[in-house]
């Protein structure tokens, strides 16, 4: 029996790449996003926009989601004193247009990081498994091994396919390929496409 509801993370590279096909993939989205509300019994959306930049020699995240960015809504997932986490309100919404405002006002800068824009997107406050089909979709131009990549990070994308999958999440992924794709590939329920860099996402 098919799951009664959708939870639909869109994990969206923000970096300065981007900009050669970031309108063209804002507006796709908007126009995949709408008809989706009530063609399933009930949608909700999150989205993830993530860039890096530097202060100093120091790396900074800049992690944007419907309600919430950068510490806020790291101590909403990780320091809430909440036993099962963040309010899902701060997240995910069943509004595409809230969505489609999102998007309008996202302006590509910095670098990315996608391996932590995918742990962090795994670790948002989901519905039941029982009864939610869990959908992380991630689009970038840039390869995973790209960007900020800090030391050590992709050694760990065994354990990040471990909590996709004890999780249940299913993960699709635009991206270009490399090693660090097809390693994520085996993820059970995975769906990746490989497209070209540079403006490939139109």
């Amino acid at each position: 029996m098919a799951a009664p509801n959708v939870d639909l993370v869109l994990v969206i590279d923000a970096s300065a790449s981007m900009k050669p096909c970031f309108d063209g993939l804002r507006q796709h989205l908007a126009k995949v996003l709408q008809p989706l509300q009530g063609h399933f019994a009930n949608v909700e959306f999150c989205m993830l926009a993530q860039s890096v930049g530097l202060r100093g020699r120091q790396l900074v995240h800049d992690h944007r989601f419907l309600g919430c960015r950068g510490a806020e809504a790291l101590d909403l997932l990780y320091k809430s004193p909440a036993a099962q986490g963040a309010p899902r309100s701060k997240f995910f919404s069943s509004d595409s247009a809230k969505v489609s405002t999102f998007l309008a006002g996202l302006r590509p800068d910095g670098n990315e990081d996608l391996l932590l824009a995918l742990d962090l997107a795994a670790d948002l406050p989901f519905g039941g498994v029982g009864n939610t089909c869990r959908i992380i979709a991630l689009f970038s131009d840039e390869p995973i091994e790209a960007g900020a990549v800090e030391s050590g990070r992709l050694e760990k994308i065994p354990e990040l396919i471990d909590k996709l999958q004890q999780r249940r999440i299913k993960l699709f992924a635009a991206i270009p390929e490399s090693p660090a794709a097809l390693e994520l590939s085996q993820a059970n329920r995975s769906e990746i496409e490989f497209v070209e860099g540079g403006d490939g996402l139109k």
